[in-house]
């Protein structure tokens, strides 16, 4: 029998597959395929430059149509040769590298670009033909074929997530209604507290009626008096400090985001009838333009916001209609992008799919492909009974992903027959019993470890060892992380685990970030021939 892997593999990891056969020792630097530094990335607190990274989670995108927020296992920065720019003037805005791994949404009998799965029904809001089955492509690819105008790209996903706002449905409703007409009588609100009331004044007679049903609804101490003839000023102590949706907001859970959307554009918006049911919301607040935006489209509604301000100073938010599928936008033809800092950039996360925004366009795109290439390499290897089991070595806050990305990449039948274990500090019982009864399992066996665990914890180091008694592939992820041969994690996986395992892979997008030296032990864990001479390797 042989390995079948989930989905074929694009051209430059079919080439790598073939140049891993049957090496022992194999350095995996990919090509990268990034954005240029305008790009935003969907942090939990909201969007900020790509460019500007400096740690934390982002959102990752999946083929259900779900996102995660994830750490990102790398962050590259690396010059670019040459940007291509997609743009349409209601969807599209996108500059992207030359490789870049495009996601689509295309024909189920194309033959264009790469086939990745089945578009789930539920991503759209209408099923159709020509948007049901998902296919990746590049900017080189379209340019090659000519092609444009054919493929949908997507622009909308259900953000997942265990973080919620600690208000009560109709008390989100209520405090949507004083963030668009209400006031604390000053807009400095760092001395206001939990006592001070709240006005919200209103004209037409439907915001009287929805603010009273709110008001009740939710339970708090109001009052009502006719002010300037026409208005109706009402007081109470609003649920939470806010004239904004500040960077509290931002934890609101699926529902609570649904929750928003239903009730912002009956206060700060209103509906474009010619247009197919496409409304239009608009505020003062770039801030909050930003979450209605996100408010919408994580919660699977096609949205774009204005990146300046409108003739009224405000920042717009337009929703799509019913008119057209709503979560994805038609792909344009390419062409050539010379501006920007001279850089591209991008994250590696373990479903391989990013979501980001360029000037106000929300989009669903590809990043680095290294695991799928190791899971195919370590299926084929074991498949051929070379190898039994698969130890994964990587940072901390990434360790943990690969179990997520061997799920979704791995082929079906060596995720059922598989084992994983990922390390966990502690001594305890219950700790001890499972590492005993991992190492008695039956192969396949999947070990993932945080490289800091080999610094100085002796039962870490233990476990990696036993582990290794039986055939397996060794993989270093984010292979910097052995780039400094003086300390003592490097020194230990050189000299004791790199010898007991046949069969070493290195992965990285950029190998070298500060000097070529860091390739020094890199390339010592993988074979010491390769240079010539062995680091030292007393610890």
């Amino acid at each position: 029998m042989t390995y079948t892997p989930k989905f074929k593999p694009y051209k430059h990891q079919a080439e790598a597959l073939d140049l891993l056969k049957d090496q022992e020792s194999f350095a995996l630097f990919m090509a990268m395929r990034c954005v240029d530094g305008d790009t935003e990335y969907l942090s939990p607190k909201g969007w900020a430059k790509i460019s500007s990274y400096s740690g934390g989670q982002v959102a990752e995108f999946r083929l259900d149509g779900t996102a995660y927020f994830v750490n990102p296992k790398e962050y590259i920065k690396s010059p670019v040769d040459q940007f291509w720019y997609f743009k349409t003037q209601g969807g599209v805005d996108q500059v992207l590298s030359e490789n870049h791994r495009i996601l689509l949404c295309s024909r189920k009998k194309s033959t264009f670009g790469k086939y990745v799965g089945e578009v789930p029904d539920g991503f759209r809001d209408q099923p159709r033909d020509y948007t049901s089955h998902w296919r990746e492509t590049s900017p080189r690819e379209l340019i090659a074929h000519n092609r444009g105008y054919k493929d949908h790209i997507p622009t909308t996903f259900m953000l997942e997530g265990d973080t919620k706002l600690d208000l009560t449905d109709s008390q989100i409703r209520l405090m949507v209604a004083f963030h668009a007409d209400g006031t604390y009588g000053k807009r400095d609100l760092t001395g206001i507290t939990a006592q001070r009331k709240g006005y919200v004044r209103v004209k037409h007679e439907y915001k009287k009626v929805r603010m009273r049903l709110l008001l009740k609804d939710s339970g708090v101490d109001w009052s009502e008096k006719e002010v300037d003839g026409d208005y109706s000023l009402f007081g109470f102590r609003p649920p939470l400090i806010s004239k904004t949706y500040g960077s509290d907001w931002w934890t609101c859970d699926k529902s609570q985001r649904e929750v928003v959307c239903d009730e912002v554009c009956r206060w700060d918006g209103r509906t474009l009838h010619h247009r197919a049911g496409a409304r239009k919301y608009s505020s003062i607040h770039e801030c909050d333009a930003d979450f209605i935006q996100f408010c919408f489209s994580s919660t699977g509604q096609r949205v774009s916001r204005s990146t300046k301000r409108q003739g009224d100073g405000a920042f717009v938010v337009h929703i799509t209609g019913h008119g057209r599928t709503n979560s994805l936008a038609l792909l344009p033809k390419p062409v050539k992008y010379d501006e920007g800092d001279g850089f591209m950039y991008s994250f590696s996360v373990p479903s391989t799919y990013l979501v980001l925004r360029r000037n106000g366009k929300i989009f669903v795109t590809g990043n680095t492909g290294k695991t799928k290439t190791i899971f195919d390499d370590y299926g084929r290897l074991e498949k051929e009974g070379k190898v039994q089991d698969l130890f994964v070595l990587a940072p901390g806050g990434v360790y943990k992903t690969w179990k997520s990305a061997f799920e979704e990449h791995a082929s079906d039948d060596l995720v059922s027959r598989a084992r994983i274990h990922m390390w966990e500090s502690g001594s305890g019982v219950g700790r001890r019993y499972q590492r005993k009864a991992f190492l008695k399992a039956p192969s396949p066996r999947i070990l993932l470890m945080n490289i800091e665990a080999l610094s100085s914890v002796e039962t870490a180091r233990e476990l990696a060892k036993e582990f290794l008694k039986r055939p397996s592939m060794l993989v270093a992820d984010e292979s910097t992380i052995l780039k400094n041969n003086t300390a003592k994690r490097t020194k230990f996986v050189v000299k004791h685990l790199a010898p007991l395992s046949k069969y070493r892979r290195i992965l990285s997008g950029l190998p070298t970030p500060r000097s070529p030296l860091d390739l020094y032990s890199q390339f010592e864990f993988l074979d010491s021939s390769i240079l010539g001479f062995k680091m030292d390797t007393t610890i």
